[in-house]
């Protein structure tokens, strides 16, 4: 009888720890959140589905992956923090992003796929808030404040990728750099608040071509930002160095430019043309190259772009900005760390190891016995 006393709690104690371990498995091995090609999320817990509508139910530590194309991720005014990584990955095309406070990450949001929508977020203390290798974005009334880099575009070197987006009714303020825009052709920026960013557009060569390509920025206000703009050279080995032509985008669309704070202190002349809210004196922007690029003397390459057409008067933006619906209510919080957090393979496996270790132990009972 005092054998199979002990042979019974040497089971329940082997139970218990396998149980334990079988648990701590399990939860580590969660380290990413995804949303399948099919529609299912791996773990499910922390986003509720409802057809083609993905809502968080409480704030996430985990990055997110997106791998279905049409669908919404609406974070419910909930926050993704982190310290590294990157909280939203995009690899797949018609997503729509909207309602995250995304806050601590090397990037928030990264896009790798065409044809997806960022609306209506929040993005602090970022490395980089919002990195796009992709085409046909678009990206409006965000928050995008205290990053390190705002808006990050880049194509590829040998597809272009990263052309056709636009950037529009955004707040984007006290950043390091607001945009850096390589290689890459035809992004539109316009309706935006762009203030107080130590530099506001850094733009790089378009492959191939001696240009920095063709960005149109218009209908802007630019207001307290220490520098405006920085363009790079297309520099290739055994090639002599030279700045680019066509360097800095087109700062108005024809009939109507960009609000500059500084514009009747640094034309103290210029007046409206004919009531039209519009300067009848171009406003000129300074750039300056890379200091990579020497030009043989004591000094490095710079120039000057042009607004057309510069704006007398702020324009008026829209007021809604960042997560929308503050008081939405949102499903009740899955626990963290609970037995239905657990995989199921993960479970099925305790099961298993339990049964064996109970016929196991009920065998040297009986043996024991009979002797």
């Amino acid at each position: 009888m005092k054998n199979s006393t002990i042979a019974i709690t040497l089971t329940i104690l082997l139970l218990t720890c396998s149980f334990g371990i079988v648990i701590k498995s399990a939860n580590a091995q969660v380290s990413v959140i995804t949303i399948l090609p099919d529609g299912t999320v791996d773990p499910p817990s922390g986003i509720q589905k409802d057809d083609d509508t993905y809502t968080l139910t409480a704030d996430l530590t985990l990055p997110i992956e997106i791998k279905r194309d049409n669908i919404t991720l609406n974070g419910a005014n909930h926050t993704l923090q982190g310290s590294a990584g990157t909280a939203i990955s995009l690899w797949a095309s018609n997503i729509t992003i909207t309602n995250c406070r995304i806050i601590g990450w090397t990037a928030g949001i990264y896009g790798a796929y065409n044809n997806n929508t960022i609306t209506a977020n929040l993005f602090t203390d970022n490395y980089r808030a919002i990195t796009i290798y992709a085409a046909n974005y678009i990206i409006s009334k965000n928050i995008i404040q205290q990053n390190t880099q705002g808006i990050y575009i880049k194509t590829d070197a040998v597809i272009s990728t990263g052309d056709n987006n636009l950037i529009i009714n955004n707040q984007i303020t006290n950043n390091g750099q607001a945009f850096e825009i390589l290689n890459s052709d035809g992004t539109t920026i316009t309706q935006n608040n762009i203030t107080n960013n130590n530099m506001v557009l850094d733009l790089g060569n378009k492959v191939g071509s001696n240009t920095a390509g063709q960005q149109v920025i218009y209908l802007n206000n630019f207001v307290n930002n220490t520098q405006m703009l920085r363009v790079h050279s297309n520099t290739q080995p055994g090639m002599p160095i030279s700045p680019p032509m066509s360097p800095s985008g087109n700062w108005d669309n024809g009939t109507r430019g960009n609000y500059w704070n500084d514009y009747t202190t640094k034309y103290p002349n210029a007046t409206e043309r004919y009531n039209s809210g519009i300067g009848d004196t171009a406003y000129f922007i300074k750039f300056v190259f890379g200091t990579d690029i020497w030009n043989g003397t004591d000094h490095y390459w710079g120039g000057e772009s042009v607004d057309h057409y510069p704006l007398m008067h702020a324009y008026d933006l829209p007021n809604e900005m960042g997560p929308q619906d503050p008081s939405l209510t949102s499903p009740a919080p899955d626990e963290p760390n609970t037995v239905k957090d657990i995989p199921i393979e993960y479970i099925l496996a305790t099961i298993v190891t339990l049964v064996v270790l109970a016929a196991v132990s009920l065998m040297i009972i009986r043996k024991k016995e009979r002797r």
